[in-house]
């Protein structure tokens, strides 16, 4: 999953991605990053499981917890973008 932000008036380029990828020792990793678009400073957290049914369970747990925060103000940005007339702020 990866989802971008980006409100240049407001100099806001965000990014936040997660992924599930394979290990050296056949392990599993879920990994998250997010931050700044273009910017070297970006943060990472990295759960390591034997298992990847483990890691497709906590991602989507993860994602229920952080569906109104995240998953809503990345989808509203882009629904803005093609009808600025959604913006409840503008009424």
């Amino acid at each position: 999953m990866h989802l971008t932000r980006r409100k240049p008036e407001a100099n806001l380029h965000r990014f936040y991605r997660r992924e599930i990828v394979p290990g050296l020792f056949g392990d599993w990793g879920l990994v998250r990053n997010w931050g700044r678009i273009g910017s070297s400073l970006n943060n990472a957290k990295i759960v390591m499981s034997s298992l990847k049914s483990d890691l497709i369970l906590a991602l989507g747990a993860a994602l229920e917890r952080e569906y109104d925060t995240l998953v809503l103000a990345y989808w509203l940005d882009l629904c803005n973008e093609y009808d600025p007339s959604l913006n409840s702020s503008s009424s």
